[in-house]
């Protein structure tokens, strides 16, 4: 697929808290919209880094665009 094509991307986000070792962590998972494929994670860093993935974006320009935004880097 060329870089000129739109791509789109459509997922259900569920998030969950639960205790590891007295330590409250938060787990995530994505459920795809078009395919029904599901991905789980073990941490909120997994699902970024997965979707870093899929855009493309390293964690270097995802951190660069929030802070153009104005908006704090995950």
């Amino acid at each position: 697929m060329g870089r000129d094509q739109p791509v789109y991307r459509s997922y259900l986000l569920r998030l969950w808290s639960t205790t590891v070792d007295r330590e409250m962590v938060w787990r995530a998972s994505l459920e795809s919209s078009r395919t029904g494929e599901r991905h789980s994670f073990a941490s909120v860093d997994g699902l970024c880094d997965f979707l870093r993935r899929q855009t493309g974006a390293s964690s270097d320009e995802t951190r660069v665009r929030s802070d153009e935004d104005g908006e704090s880097a995950p």
